[in-house]
């Protein structure tokens, strides 16, 4: 290993042994010292996919009653998550199923590890890492950090095998629905091949939904959301209509009106504008996490534990904050920042309302923060793309 993989198994090691200590001395509480909003009973988010176990028992669906559940939350997953109930799993097996998750997650950031190749991508990774995003996910061993796993593991073997990648990304898509998005890396692949796979996961995954058509007004529906450890396109209109009285649909509007926009001019400046990228495994990552990131974004509210997939954006960006040149590189370096300010917004944020006495000034900077890593994250996925011979010059 070079120096700075070195320098990331043991942060790695230091992360992993951390999170073990916590869970075997059952100080998992401790984490609200970061701002981690903790719940008891711990791995709260495995407890829905247990408990419909009870449910079953009873004859009831769980997307529509989940009594097996501590808090009685209804399944909001794809019914492939009823497998562990089919297979005799129920709430006495909360935490084994847990730390299953737990395991998957730990393997998943050491498919990292090839990424590390410099002292900065190594620096940034592990400063995500240790942030408390990643304690969240890890405090309820919500099934994303599975899903984290497997797009982890497709970042690490899609240069080589963009197949095994994509089908890697479509089994996360089956598990739920939203890694579709990952599927942005394929645009670093030849035409040919990469229209072949598109049209693969696009049919298998268009298939999927509409097996789960019946399922997915229940699923949204039992999603709860709460801005204090979300983001998402709605967060803002809906802060913003709550406090002003101001109609939700206007500030949706406008909302959207502003991605759309970002994202029409950055197309428009992709030839003049490009973002000079070595393909590799840090690019196609890149697109992986950036595609989850903004696909998400657009979808609505999402919790802050799919923000893990922003992880895999960290060694390109490191890698255009030393490489890049002129306002690019000053672009990469406010990116770079803004993953650090989102990561670790929790922490911050409890301080700023220790000072202020209010959460609402540390929430409205926490959507700035998110817009700003949104559209820099655009900027940079759609001007890093291979430009065609096809294109015309300007």
């Amino acid at each position: 290993m070079r120096r700075p993989q070195l320098a990331f198994a043991a942060a790695w090691l230091l992360l992993v042994g951390t999170a073990a200590w916590l869970v075997a001395t059952d100080r998992l509480r401790d984490l609200e010292v970061l701002g981690v909003p903790t719940m008891q009973p711990r791995f709260a988010d495995v407890r829905p996919i247990t408990g419909a176990a009870v449910a079953l028992q009873q004859g009831l669906d769980p997307l529509q009653s989940n009594p097996g559940d501590p808090w009685q939350r209804a399944l909001n997953y794809p019914r492939v998550w009823l497998l562990p109930a089919w297979l005799g799993l129920g709430p006495a097996h909360s935490e084994a199923l847990a730390l299953v998750f737990l395991a998957l997650f730990a393997a998943g950031l050491w498919c990292l590890l090839p990424l590390a190749q410099t002292t900065g991508q190594t620096a940034l990774l592990a400063a995500l890492a240790f942030a408390p995003v990643t304690w969240l996910a890890i405090e309820r061993a919500n099934n994303d950090v599975v899903v984290f796993a497997l797009l982890a593991l497709a970042a690490a073997c899609w240069r080589r095998r963009p197949g095994t990648g994509t089908g890697l990304v479509g089994a996360a898509a089956v598990l739920k629905l939203y890694p579709v998005f990952a599927a942005a890396a394929l645009a670093g692949l030849p035409r040919a091949r990469a229209l072949r796979l598109a049209a693969l996961l696009g049919l298998g995954f268009g298939v999927y939904v509409l097996a789960q058509a019946g399922d997915l007004g229940a699923i949204r529906a039992n999603s709860l959301a709460w801005n204090r450890i979300s983001y998402g396109i709605t967060q803002l209109p809906d802060a913003l209509a709550a406090n002003t009285g101001w109609p939700r649909a206007p500030l949706l509007g406008g909302a959207a009106a502003v991605l759309a926009g970002a994202a029409a001019l950055a197309f428009a400046a992709r030839r003049r504008a490009a973002l000079a990228a070595e393909p590799g495994p840090a690019l196609d990552a890149f697109r992986i996490g950036a595609g989850v990131f903004v696909g998400t974004f657009c979808l609505g509210s999402n919790f802050d534990y799919r923000l893990l997939a922003l992880l895999l954006t960290a060694p390109q960006v490191a890698t255009w904050c030393s490489t890049a040149r002129g306002w690019q590189r000053a672009a990469a370096a406010l990116l770079a920042a803004g993953l650090l300010a989102l990561f670790w917004s929790m922490t911050w944020r409890r301080a700023l309302a220790a000072v202020l006495g209010s959460e609402t000034p540390g929430l409205i900077a926490d959507e700035l923060v998110t817009w700003s890593v949104l559209l820099l994250l655009l900027g940079a996925l759609v001007t890093s793309l291979p430009l065609r011979a096809t294109e015309p010059t300007r």
